[in-house]
């Protein structure tokens, strides 16, 4: 789904609970981001405006993430998410927004603005109020861990239970419309069993009962549409009444989502007969069981058994209950409950029963403490951390405070690890602890020895430790439990090794590195300066920030400018929200794309080009002849100049993608910007824009730029005639499903339109393909285009060169088409070109159709394979099929073939294209086979008594010295071939003794290569170069930083790979250039000591001096040169030890000198600045 609940699983398995969580404080701030959380305007106003679903959901993360803040015993955090948990539900159930029949006002859930105004809604509708796949009174139930703040809300126990009924259709159980509960989709999969809180637990043990075993009406899908009924706008048309569940592979209602197994849950559930309503508590919503009998079994041998007496199909009712023998009538029991074993009796009946009516209140989260019972006992620990020394001994203590009730019984000096009332559990070896009570609330941990390594360590505190009954077992908080342990940490060998780390990141710049590759960098880098900074760090904390500021090395990437492809699902910044990056039908998308939504990618740098094209790869699921929605493209942020706005045309569907192409409007400003915003929307009423698979920058219109794949086929556009008929013709621009178009319309029976001399080029071409818009609803019958070459007479037209029928495309003048025939022969060359359109119009019915374009094309196939083993005739005698394995691969192929032996294939359909080349792959034994072996083909007509002369002979030299050493044999035919014709096969040799073969066939091959596009050979040379030009760097590694070394070696490599391809591409080679010389350029000379430099004012004979002496500190010879303002002197070779040396006159100058001294060496160039003052002498 697209939003995963984590914290809420996380929670649920505390609140029953489970304590095999490792590490949970170390994960809390990752669920914390992904639940994430109100901005502070969203936060006064207590909701996200328009967006009653994206609330709820949140609501009931932050309920989760209380749950974990609690565990950990982080309770002020705790009780702020609680607060926030409560905000949906007491600013977005609007009061009175339903009115029962009674007259009853009843709150549902209802979105508001950003002002705080209530917004007009149908609460019926699916994906009302941008709902994903549900409506309000459906999310309305979401927030099941607050049931008695929501039934507050809604106005009492009693508007609650009418809402209910009316969702269920209580009031109209033979109207389909009426049941607004929806079984299809996981969003309100609780809501039969709420019934339990508002008094009515008979109507939760009718309703689970009818739902999972029983016909029931069914209104709402969980998607938009189903081909298994009729079906829109998340709706059965109409309402079906069927079984949700039936004993069958394909057993669940049509588009019913069993997402992780939910539905599929959902069922077992109920036939035990207990639901988890609300997910984060330990608590079950009793049902109505299926069996007379069933038992749940745990690892220890304990069983809890759930017996249902007298249950029948009919006999659903719970009339009374008995829990471990003794009467129970509550319609909940707790977890502890299920796994400490016994047994849960219920007798059952046909009529509906008072059981339960009075049940003792389940949790919510409102009223969960409102019994007076005390929270709960808590933990504190301070610090959570101790330290080992760089030797790794250990001398620390840890403090801990017992809350909520619980006291030590032991008196104050007290070891308890001594009288065996507590143990420190997963302590290193060679550490030793002492627990010692130092008040009734408090004891110190005290830890000595020596360890090498970490630990996560806990007090495992005893039955006995404390007073006044309270188990153990209620501890929560810190350092009690492995869910939020204490730590030793020995930190030494990570901070070290981070320190290395941080020292090399420091020095790298931004330069020619990816700004989203280098931001990471930054971050991680930034977290580890912070931790170094610490002295507490832990050695744990260390290793991660190492973790990530090694990934954010690797992951340092050249940046690849504005022509590199928008990954939608990869975006740089995005708006949020519901926006989600997923892997469907495409290889990524980004989907949740509400109208406002945006997504932003930086590093748009063009080099010396102007983009003037962007192409924008979507699908949506509406269809082409609705509003499009919308792409407005911005240079900068969202807020910034208007690139170019893209209408999206509906796809009729998720997983049709289209692609869109539109002229830049004002590209300079993202040239200038350097980043670009796609601002996405939608028509009011929609809910959701498209998905969006990727965003494409070009610098000429991508439908223009040859491919060297193209045919060679010439169109003409229907528009752009010379002469016309006239009358109602028209050119219009419209737009199609397929995209924009200009085209011609208002056509009717008998208009005709002339192109004049249409160039058709060097090649025949075969086929003729029309695209056009049959409006079924206004078109007549028999409609075609009928082509004309050369010559015309309006008056008398005679017959056409070609004939395109025109079939109905739809019922718009927005659904389009292709029709295509093959024409009686091939044409090229120059040709005058006329159309003329025919239909047998009716009533309402005048046009023809409307027409976008005609393209003659080669046609196809351009190969057609006969097998040889296919024939349907043949001479007989020894000829038979075989399978084989040849040098090329295994073939079933005709052996055992003799002088004059035949085949016969019947009609082979050649296609439309022109083929002008056979070739026959076959295996020629020269052991076996005769001299001058030839396969002849005959075309239309053979005798085998008397074959005459055939159409083409196809010799078959030797292709080797056995059976398995196979050939290809290809010769032209005289005359190209095409359409269907009946193909024979004549086989001759001489054969000779024990040479009585002619040779295997596999198959014959048709062909032409006419159409081929030659591409031109990958050029290479300036790839080549740039190696050969850096490649001296390899040898460097010390003059640079380790982390630009690392991505300069990685691209030099990727370099040589691209080279040695014998497949690579011209873009793949320029693209690689391009990344190789940006590496090169990231280099930087690391600092180099040469010299020490020493600047002394004096003064010498009463006048003043700035004496300047660099001293060369390296082993080999510099070149040093010493400037300033009062003069500059150069000295070569400077020795090993010895001085460069000048004492500058400083005249009348005064105050202060700036001296810079620069000296080079074979290791690089260092340069020291310093300042001195001028003496007054």
């Amino acid at each position: 789904m697209r939003w995963e609940r984590s914290s809420v699983v996380i929670a649920d398995a505390i609140a029953k609970g489970y304590t095999g969580f490792e590490r949970l404080d170390e994960a809390y701030p990752a669920v914390k981001r992904l639940v994430g959380g109100y901005g502070e305007g969203d936060l006064e106003r207590g909701y996200l405006p328009d967006n009653p679903g994206a609330s709820v959901q949140l609501g009931y993360d932050q309920y989760g993430l209380s749950v974990i803040a609690d565990e950990l015993g982080m309770t002020e955090e705790a009780q702020a998410l609680r607060d926030q948990a409560a905000l949906p539900i007491e600013n977005l159930v609007q009061p009175g927004a339903w009115t029962a029949q009674d007259g009853t006002p009843v709150g549902l859930l209802t979105p508001r603005n950003a002002a705080g105004d209530w917004q007009s809604v149908d609460h019926e509708r699916f994906e009302a109020a941008r709902l994903y796949q549900g409506t309000l009174w459906q999310y309305h139930w979401y927030d099941a861990y607050d049931m008695d703040a929501l039934v507050e809300a809604m106005g009492g126990t009693e508007a609650a239970r009418l809402a209910l009924r009316h969702m269920f259709g209580e009031h109209a159980p033979d109207d389909g419309s009426a049941m607004l509960h929806s079984n299809a989709n996981e969003i309100d999969l609780q809501a039969p069993y709420l019934f339990n809180y508002v008094g009515e637990p008979s109507l939760t043990q009718k309703w689970t009962r009818a739902i999972y075993t029983k016909e029931t009406w069914n209104r709402y899908i969980g998607t938009g549409s189903t081909s298994f009924f009729p079906s829109g706008g998340g709706e059965f048309t109409p309402p079906i009444k069927t079984s949700v569940y039936q004993l069958d592979p394909r057993g669940m209602l049509a588009t019913m989502d069993n997402d992780a197994g939910t539905m599929s849950t959902m069922f077992v559930a109920a036939a035990i007969g207990l639901f988890p309503v609300t997910a984060g508590s330990s608590q079950y919503q009793i049902g109505s069981p299926f069996f007379d009998s069933a038992v749940i079994g745990y690892d220890d041998g304990t069983t809890f058994e759930i017996t249902a007496d007298g249950v029948s199909e009919d006999a659903f009712y719970v009339q009374s209950a008995t829990l471990g023998g003794e009467p129970f009538d509550n319609t909940w029991v707790d977890y502890d409950t299920l796994v400490g074993g016994g047994a849960l009796a219920f007798r059952m009946g046909t009529e509906p029963s008072d059981w339960g009516a009075d049940t003792e209140p389940a949790f919510s989260m409102s009223t969960a403490s409102d019994d007076g019972e005390p929270d709960g006992s808590r933990v504190a620990a301070e610090p959570t951390t101790v330290q080992a020394t760089a030797d790794g001994a250990v001398d620390a203590t840890v403090t801990l405070t017992l809350s909520g009730g619980a006291r030590l019984t032991a008196d104050a000096g007290t070891d308890l690890v001594a009288t065996g009332a507590a143990g420190v559990e997963r302590l290193p070896a060679g550490v030793e602890a002492t627990v010692t009570v130092t008040s009734p609330t408090e004891a110190t941990v005290a830890l000595r020895g020596t360890t090498s390594d970490d630990a996560r360590f806990y007090v495992r505190l005893r039955d006995t430790a404390l007073a006044d009954g309270v188990p153990a077992s209620s501890l929560r908080g810190e350092g009690v439990s492995l869910r939020s342990p204490l730590r030793l940490t020995v930190a030494a060998g990570e901070r070290a090794a981070l320190a290395e780390l941080v020292a090399d990141a420091e020095v790298v710049r931004h330069a020619n590195y990816s700004s989203v590759s280098f931001d990471r960098l930054t971050a991680a880098l930034g977290r580890a300066q912070e931790l170094l900074a610490d002295d507490a760090s832990s050695s744990v904390d260390l290793r991660f920030a190492a973790d990530r500021l090694e990934a954010a090395i690797d992951g340092l990437d050249i940046v690849q400018g504005g022509y590199r492809v928008l990954q939608a699902e990869e975006s740089e910044a995005w708006s949020g929200g519901e926006l989600k990056n997923e892997a469907n039908s495409s290889d990524g998308n980004l989907g949740g794309v509400r109208s406002g939504s945006w997504v932003q990618y930086r590093d748009m740098v063009f080099d010396d080009t102007v983009p003037g094209y962007l192409t924008v790869r979507y699908d949506t699921s509406f269809g082409a002849g609705e509003t499009p929605s919308t792409v407005v493209v911005h240079a900068g942020d969202v807020d910034g100049p208007q690139v170019a706005t893209v209408d999206l045309t509906g796809t009729s569907g998720w997983g049709n993608y289209q692609e869109v192409t539109v002229e830049l409007a004002d590209a300079p400003a993202l040239v200038d910007a350097q980043t670009v915003t796609f601002e996405l929307l939608a028509p009011s009423g929609r809910s959701w824009v498209g998905n969006f698979d990727w965003f494409r920058f070009s610098e000429d219109d991508p439908a223009e730029t040859e491919d060297p794949d193209s045919s060679a086929g010439v169109t003409v556009e229907a528009e752009d005639w010379t002469e016309s008929s006239g009358g109602g013709l028209k050119n219009e621009s419209s737009t199609w499903a397929s995209g924009p178009v200009t085209n011609v319309g208002g056509t009717a029976d008998g208009d005709w339109l002339a192109y004049g001399e249409v160039d058709l080029g060097e090649l025949p071409l075969g086929e003729l393909s029309v695209h056009y818009v049959h409006n079924s609803g206004r078109c007549g019958e028999d409609s075609a285009l009928e082509v004309y070459l050369d010559e015309f007479d309006p008056a008398a037209p005679g017959e056409p060169f070609a004939t395109v029928a025109l079939p109905s495309t739809g019922s718009s003048w927005s659904a389009d088409g292709v029709a295509t025939v093959a024409l009686p022969e091939t044409v090229s060359g120059t040709h005058e070109v006329f159309v003329r359109l025919t239909t047998q119009a009716y009533e309402g019915h005048p046009y023809v159709a409307n027409v976008d374009s005609l393209t003659f094309a080669p046609g196809g196939p351009t190969d057609v394979v006969v097998e040889s083993e296919a024939w349907t005739e043949n001479s007989g005698r020894g000829l038979k099929n075989e399978q084989s394995t040849w040098t090329s691969g295994p073939v079933t192929n005709v052996g055992g073939t003799a002088d004059g032996d035949w085949l016969a294939y019947g009609e082979v359909d050649l296609g439309s294209a022109a083929l002008d080349q056979l070739s026959v792959h076959y295996v020629h034994n020269a052991n076996r086979s005769g001299e001058n072996s030839a396969l002849s083909v005959y075309l239309d007509d053979f005798d085998p008594a008397n074959p005459g002369e055939p159409f083409v002979t196809v010799p078959l030299p030797t292709t080797g010295g056995s059976w398995s050493e196979d050939g290809t044999a290809t010769i032209d035919l005289p005359t190209p071939v095409r359409g269907t014709h009946q193909v024979f096969v004549r086989l001759t040799t001489e054969a000779y003794a024990n040479h009585p073969y002619v040779a295997n066939l596999d198959s014959m091959t048709f062909f032409t290569d006419a159409f081929d596009v030659e591409e031109p050979e990958t050029d290479t040379a300036a790839l080549a170069a740039a190696v050969a030009d850096v490649e001296h760097l390899e040898g460097e590694a010390d003059r640079y930083g380790r982390i630009d070394f690392g991505v300069f070696t990685r691209e030099l490599a990727a370099a040589r790979a691209v080279l040695a391809a014998p497949d690579a591409t011209q873009e793949q080679v320029d693209e690689q250039l391009r990344r190789l010389t940006l590496a090169a350029e990231q280099l930087v000379p690391l600092g180099v000591e040469l010299v020490t430099v020493e600047v002394s004012p004096r003064c010498l004979a009463g006048r003043p001096y700035v004496a300047v002496r660099a001293h060369n500190v390296s082993d080999v010879p510099v070149d040093v040169e010493l400037a300033s303002a009062l003069g500059s002197r150069s000295f070569a070779d400077v020795a090993p030890g010895a001085n460069a040396y000048q004492a500058f006159a400083a005249r009348s100058a005064s105050g202060d000198l700036a001296v810079t001294v620069t000296a080079t060496g074979a290791a690089g160039e260092q340069t020291v600045e310093q300042t001195a003052t001028i003496p007054t002498c």
